[in-house]
């Protein structure tokens, strides 16, 4: 065997040690970071402003499938931060069941493979709502625009929201190669909600209960949807709300969405719901049982507790026009009169 002699270790031994040194040192390294803990798709499009992205389909073919419940092929592709480019082959459909039928342009639910967002190091929570441009004109951008500020009005009074984020979309036709613009909202999916709310979606709860609800919640979202003048919703047959059960204790609570049809939001489509007698989409009609009016004094003080904060949030809102904005203000300013007079309580329902 041959040997190392006394000056060659003296030389290649202090080699070794600078070698060996930052390589153990990078392994402890490397056992020291915590893993990055799993977070849904829905994370990544948050932005304090509007979020881009590009998203190519057939055009042709989700107007075909808006009578149908069936997905469709679509690419989606989003620029995040530090230019890094994010692209997922998706799956599209049209949703929600009045604007499917009279939109330019329906409402679509994103539908990601699950596979893919587990390799990207994402919970499998594949679907999110995106709400669309309805009517592709001036119109249609501020009805967008008027029911996003909905979403982030109700987030002042409540806790139990879905979250929101505006979009400018990049809409691109596989087929013809047409290319349009709009501007859109995307919503939290179901799975988020329910970690993030400790609550599990209920989809066949029809007529709870009113007192199996977290009380607040019941009183809080029926006074908003009355503020915001919404007579399209129900707890009832669960309408345009998520309805879930708390997994703390052995109650309901409500996520309402799609506000569309609100006299906030007065979309040039929407139409009075003539169950309820409202002869105006502005009309307010309170949708929740009332039999004792001390029980809602409390939140209607509440809501009084809000009044400057939301019209602070409402002129500070500067994507809207200014007209849409004082619009805006001068229907929350006649709910908070109703509360200051009382004559709110004179159109309470009786359900």
């Amino acid at each position: 065997m041959k040997t190392i002699s006394p000056q060659t270790k003296r030389f290649v031994l202090p080699i070794l040690f600078f070698i060996s040194v930052p390589l153990f040192l990078l392994s402890q390294e490397q056992k020291e970071v915590p893993k990055t803990k799993k977070t849904s798709i829905f994370e990544l499009f948050l932005s304090d402003d509007y979020t881009e992205l590009n998203m190519t389909f057939d055009f042709k073919k989700l107007d075909e499938l808006k009578k149908t419940d069936e997905y469709m092929p679509a690419s989606l592709e989003l620029d995040v931060p530090h230019n890094a480019v994010r692209n997922w082959d998706i799956e599209i459909k049209a949703r929600g069941r009045y604007r499917r039928r009279i939109c330019d342009f329906p409402p679509i639910k994103l539908k990601f493979d699950k596979n893919d967002l587990a390799e990207g190091g994402y919970k499998k929570d594949n679907d999110m709502k995106l709400v669309t441009h309805c009517i592709d004109d001036y119109s249609g951008k501020e009805n967008v625009l008027r029911e996003f500020l909905t979403y982030k009005l109700y987030e002042i009074y409540s806790d139990r929201y879905f979250r929101t984020q505006l979009l400018k979309v990049n809409y691109f036709d596989s087929e013809s190669k047409k290319k349009m613009k709009g501007i859109g909202i995307l919503i939290e999916d179901n799975e988020t909600v329910e970690r993030r709310l400790n609550g599990k979606v209920c989809d066949e709860c029809y007529s709870i209960a009113h007192d199996s609800f977290y009380v607040d919640n019941l009183h809080i979202t029926a006074l908003f949807q009355y503020m915001i003048g919404n007579a399209d919703w129900s707890m009832a047959m669960v309408r345009n709300v998520e309805m879930m059960k708390g997994e703390e204790q052995d109650k309901y609570f409500m996520v309402p969405y799609d506000f569309d049809f609100s006299g906030l939001v007065n979309a040039s489509y929407a139409v009075p719901n003539t169950n309820y007698n409202q002869t105006s989409i502005r009309d307010r009609i309170y949708l929740a049982p009332c039999e004792n009016i001390n029980e809602l004094k409390p939140y209607v003080e509440y809501f009084k507790s809000k009044k400057d904060e939301v019209l602070e949030y409402i002129k500070n809102f500067k994507e809207l026009s200014a007209f849409s904005r004082r619009d805006i203000t001068g229907y929350i300013n006649s709910f908070y009169d109703s509360l200051e007079d009382e004559s709110f309580y004179s159109g309470l329902l009786k359900n």
